[in-house]
């Protein structure tokens, strides 16, 4: 989608929440790097309000998990200076088990101070999200 007119403009990015997974291909950690810096370069990361980065799929042994953060942070941190920028990684949504489902275009906030991701809208027309006024999603924290 990326040079189409599907792809957001600049602006679109603005105040956003990032959302990235692997797959079961279970890609390298070095596709990851490769895949932020064009997000940088593109002016992306920089207009973005936090990155959510799902548990890394396939086959990859947890204990490589780590790698992932690092790759995320060299990037968002190291190169491109964002170290204000939230990141939250290993959260169960796309090709994990169990599975998060993410709604696309709603309100949504990281509170690094709770570790929480709140959804602060809902993705249904008419319909209140559990606990109102937000759903609060736990976020394990991982040293």
């Amino acid at each position: 989608m990326r040079g189409t007119d599907f792809w957001p403009t600049r602006d679109e990015w603005r105040g956003a929440l990032l959302f990235l997974e692997t797959s079961e291909e279970a890609p390298p950690p070095r596709d990851v790097t490769r895949a932020l810096r064009v997000y940088a370069a593109e002016g992306v990361l920089q207009e973005l309000a936090g990155i959510l980065f799902a548990r890394p799929g396939g086959k990859i042994e947890p204990s490589r998990f780590r790698e992932y953060d690092e790759a995320i942070l060299k990037v968002v941190t190291e190169e491109q200076g964002l170290s204000e920028l939230p990141i939250v990684t290993g959260m169960d949504f796309g090709h994990t088990d169990p599975i998060l489902t993410l709604p696309y275009g709603i309100q949504a906030e990281i509170d690094c101070l709770e570790s929480e991701l709140r959804i602060v809208e809902s993705s249904v027309r008419g319909v209140t999200p559990p606990g109102s006024p937000a759903d609060v999603v736990g976020l394990t924290r991982r040293d």
